[in-house]
Order: structure tokens, then sequence, then C-alpha cells
């Protein structure tokens, strides 16, 4: 090899770039960064809108709990006063209970026919259609329950004292009933009987709290 050829080939070799394999400190896959920005964004653009979804949602909710406050106390009175008023005031020892069940069994019955028309000419409820719906249907297991302890406390000579705390409560529940719904709902007639029944009820709850075996 002469020396002008032999010139040429070291030239050439040091002129070659060389051949980078993408492993060193200095490389950079910017496709990977791309990609990862982009799933960033989509994720982000995602949870955004499920959040607005989400919050649109809650904000279309109707409150519905001042309807159902009088469903429930429809049904709690006409379930105390068709099955265990009428069950055992008669069997009570006591005059006295027996004349404070009347009388609560008077101010219950009113109430049931009230909150019937209430319900149908405010909220458009007919309360014969709900026999079989999830708050009837608790307020019957509930009433169940009740009888099951008077019963029980009637076979063990115990029946004056346990009905009078078990109708106290009842009672109680009756009462707090009215005052959240007299302040939850907006109707006018809603809040005339609800305040009627609280004031009421608040009577003769005292009657039985009261009440001494």
């Amino acid at each position: 090899m002469d020396n002008y050829a032999y010139l040429q080939q070291i030239s050439g070799a040091t002129n070659k770039k060389p051949t980078s394999t993408g492993k060193g400190l200095g490389s950079f896959d910017i496709t990977k960064f791309l990609n990862w920005k982009i799933f960033a964004i989509l994720g982000l653009v995602i949870a955004l809108i499920i959040g607005v979804s989400v919050v649109a949602s809650s904000m279309n909710q109707v409150d519905t709990r001042d309807r159902d406050l009088l469903i429930q106390s429809y049904y709690r009175a006409t379930y105390l006063t068709k099955e265990t008023l009428n069950d055992y005031i008669t069997k009570l020892k006591s005059s006295d209970l027996r004349d404070m069940s009347a009388s609560l069994r008077t101010i219950l019955t009113e109430m049931i026919n009230d909150y019937d028309k209430v319900l149908l000419d405010n909220y458009g409820v007919n309360v014969e259609k709900l026999k079989k719906g999830s708050i009837a249907t608790s307020e019957l297991n509930i009433n169940n329950k009740l009888q099951s302890t008077l019963e029980y406390a009637r076979m063990n000579a115990k029946l004056d004292r346990t009905y009078n705390s078990e109708i106290t409560m009842q009672i109680a529940y009756l009462v707090s009933f009215q005052s959240e719904c007299n302040v939850r709902t907006e109707y006018n007639a809603v809040k005339t009987v609800t305040e009627k029944y609280k004031t009421n009820l608040k009577t003769i709850y005292d009657q039985f709290s009261a009440y001494s075996i």
C-alpha cells in the first residue's frame, strides 16, 4: 500500500461517525416521553369529566326527605293504631295507661287522615300505592318487632311497664319526624299539619314519659 492510500484509509477511519447504541448517558427517547405525556393528559381529562359529572348529578338530585318523613309518619301512625294500640289497650291493667293510649289513638287517627290528603295534594303521592314500598315495609317490620316485645312482656306479667316505655319511644320518634319535616318542607300546608301534630304528640309524650308504674 502506497503512502497516499494509507493516508486516505486513516482519514476515513477518523472521520467515520460512531454509531449510537441509545444506551449511553446522553441518550433520550423522545417517543416514550411524548407517549407518557399524552397518557397523563388523557388521564387528567377523564378525571375532570368524571368529577364534573358527579357534581352535576348531585346538583340535579331532588331532596325528598320531607316527603319521605310524611310517608314514614303516615305508616308508623297507621301500624301503631291498627296493629298495636287496638290490640293492647284492653290488655293493660292501668286505667291511666288505657286513657292515655285512647288519646294517642285519636291523635294518630287524625294524623293518618290528614297526611293521606296532604301527601296527595302537595307531593302527588297516593299512600295506598306505597304499601309494598321500602318505607312502608320498614315501618311494618318495626311494628312487628314492637308487638313481639309487648307480647313477650305480657306473657311475663310485665306488659304495663314495657308498654309505657315502648310507646313513649315511638311517640318520640314521631315528634322528631314532624320537627324535621317542618323545617325541610317548602309547602305551607305541610308546615301547618306537621306543627299541629308535633304539638299534639309532644303533649301526649309528656304524659307517657311522666307516668310511673
